[in-house]
């Protein structure tokens, strides 16, 4: 299970990355091919052959990095993430009356616990019960 979460989650890290090193390997095995053809041949250009090298290696790299970490500016549009705003003050709820629009129907159970100025809880039932008492 473990590794089924780590291959969908990582997929294109994982099969990029064996790619690069297959790539370094590739390359290192085709340049080591050209060196021993060279020193048997005695001719060929062994300064051009390890900047061709290296070169190729540094593409593969930079290739490897732009699709793994891709750069936002180079994507054309860089997406911006929503800023949220702050949630209002309790003075400002406290200020503001609370709105209840006028048309009420005549069904509404809940009509009349709208209309009371003051909740009570059962908590407070219960103390007020005991106070009494």
């Amino acid at each position: 299970m473990f590794v089924t979460v780590v291959w969908r989650r990582y997929k294109r890290l994982i099969v990029s990355t064996a790619l690069l090193f297959v790539a370094y390997f590739l390359v290192a095995l085709i340049h080591d091919d050209y060196m021993e053809y060279a020193r048997t041949a005695n001719s060929g250009n062994l300064a051009g052959a390890y900047l061709l090298k290296w070169a190729v290696l540094l593409a593969a790299t930079v290739i490897y990095y732009l699709v793994n970490f891709p750069v936002p500016s180079l994507r054309g549009t860089a997406k911006k993430r929503p800023v949220k705003k702050p949630p209002l003050s309790r003075q400002k709820i406290k200020e503001a009356p609370a709105q209840i629009p006028e048309e009420r129907d005549s069904a509404d159970p809940f009509d009349s616990i709208r209309r009371k100025k003051k909740l009570k809880a059962r908590g407070d039932a219960l103390l007020h019960q005991e106070k009494q008492k």
